[in-house]
C-alpha cells in the first residue's frame, strides 16, 4: 500500500497544473475594496490604481487577487482575518514559473523588494514615486534580478523592504547576496512589525512627504530637508580654514 501511494504521488505530480483562473468577479470587488481601504488602510486611491492597471481584483470568493508580473499566476489573498486562524493565503502560477508581483513606478525613482503584495501596496502609499516589488518569499532569483537591473537602468536605488522580525532580517540578508550591490535595508516606520501595520498605525503616513535617508530610515521630507541644510553648513564650515589658507 505504501509503495502504491507513492507511484500514486509521483502520477499526480506529473499531471500538468491547471490553468491559473485570473477572471475578475465585480459581483465582490466591493467587499475586497472595503477590506483593503477600511481594515488594511490603504488608500482607496492606490487600490483603483492597482486595478485600472489589471494588478489587482476579486475572485467568486471575494479574494484579493494579485496578479503577478506579465500575467504569470497570482496571489490570493482572503479579504477576512478571522481572529481565531490564519488569514487565506495562496499562491498559484503556471508550471516553471515564479515571477513575482510588480508595482510600477516612476523612471530614475527606488526600486522595493518587498515580501507579500499588501505590504507592497503599503510601501507605495508611502514612497508613491518607486517600483515595489513583492516576491511572496518564492520567486526565481534569476528573474527578479533580471526585473530589479531593468527598473534600476534609469537611476535610484535598490531598497529591501522586509518585515522587522527575525525571519524578515533573514530574507533581506538573503536577497542582499542575490541582487548584489549596495542595498538599503529600510526601516519599518512607527516601530511596527512591517510596511501595512505601520500604515494601520499611523494612516498620516500616506502623503507626508515620506523619503528614505541614505540609512534606511524613513523620515519626512522637512527631516530630510533640515538634515541636508545641516550637513552642507558642517561641509562649509570645515572647508572654510581651508580656503583661507589657499587664498594667503
Amino acid at each position: 500500500q505504501a509503495a502504491q501511494a507513492l507511484v500514486d504521488v509521483e502520477a499526480a505530480k506529473a499531471q500538468p497544473l491547471p490553468p491559473v483562473d485570473l477572471a475578475p468577479v465585480p459581483a465582490t470587488w466591493a467587499r475586497v475594496q472595503r477590506y483593503l481601504t477600511h481594515v488594511r488602510r490603504v488608500p482607496p486611491q492606490l487600490v483603483e490604481w492597482a486595478r485600472e492597471l489589471g494588478l489587482l481584483h476579486s475572485d467568486a470568493r471575494a479574494n484579493a487577487v494579485f496578479v503577478l508580473h506579465q500575467g504569470a499566476g497570482c496571489f490570493r489573498r482572503g479579504s477576512y482575518d478571522p481572529a481565531d486562524r490564519p488569514a487565506f493565503r495562496q499562491t498559484q502560477r503556471p508550471a516553471g514559473s515564479r515571477l513575482p508581483y510588480v508595482l510600477p513606478g516612476s523612471a530614475g525613482a527606488d526600486v522595493w523588494v518587498c515580501e507579500g503584495p499588501i505590504d507592497a501596496l503599503s510601501i507605495k502609499a508611502v514612497h508613491r514615486s518607486a517600483t515595489v516589488i513583492a516576491t511572496g518569499g518564492n520567486t526565481d532569483p534569476a528573474k527578479l534580478r533580471e526585473i530589479v537591473a531593468e527598473r534600476l537602468a534609469t537611476g535610484g536605488r535598490l531598497v529591501l523592504g522586509q518585515d522587522s522580525d527575525e525571519a524578515g532580517h533573514a530574507q533581506a540578508a538573503k536577497l542582499a547576496k542575490v541582487l548584489g550591490g549596495a542595498p538599503i535595508r529600510a526601516e519599518v516606520p512607527a516601530g511596527a512589525k512591517d510596511w501595512n501595520d505601520a500604515l494601520q498605525a499611523q494612516p498620516g503616513l500616506v502623503g507626508a512627504g515620506m523619503v528614505l535617508a541614505g540609512n534606511g530610515q524613513t523620515v519626512t521630507a522637512a527631516q530630510a530637508a533640515e538634515l541636508a541644510r545641516c550637513e552642507a553648513a558642517e561641509a562649509a564650515r570645515v572647508s572654510a580654514p581651508v580656503s583661507r589658507s589657499r587664498q594667503r
